[in-house]
């Protein structure tokens, strides 16, 4: 009831941010870096991206564990396995790579996890007993 969860399809990751939204940013400094992006650009970013990334077929990725984060979103945790080939963190630096070479300076934060979100905490309903208030706080803890 409290709870909206990701239809499957739309389960994804984050493999690299080219342009951040100014409004998100805390720092002043990177807020005017932050620039629009071209519709020209977008398809420049798109064409070079599938050419670039087409080795990057299969990436295999396991399970490390789940969080709830701040603002309710509910997070699979994933971490690569040693040896497997073509790597999650090689996309992403490749990926960051060509904007570079399209965009010019890119103002991505660093993405250090490899997470899909799955859902988020809306709201807990109203009327939960005491006892279901500390099971759910007793989640959120141990998720966190």
């Amino acid at each position: 009831q409290g709870v909206w969860w990701c239809p499957e399809e739309a389960f994804h990751t984050i493999v690299t941010i080219f342009m951040e939204t100014a409004e998100v940013l805390d720092n002043a400094k990177e807020r005017e870096r932050c620039r629009d992006v071209s519709v020209e650009e977008e398809h420049q970013l798109a064409e070079a991206l599938l050419a670039g990334l087409a080795k990057f077929t299969e990436l295999k990725l396991q399970v490390r564990g789940y969080r709830v984060t701040p603002d309710g979103a509910l997070l699979v945790i994933f971490e690569e396995p040693t040896g497997e080939g073509n790597s999650f963190t090689a996309l992403r630096q490749n990926a960051a790579h060509i904007g570079t070479s399209v965009l010019g300076e890119l103002t991505s934060r660093p993405k250090n996890i490899i997470h899909a979100t799955v859902g988020r905490v809306m709201l807990l309903p109203a009327d939960l007993s005491d006892a279901e208030q500390a099971a759910a706080a007793d989640v959120v803890r141990r998720w966190s």
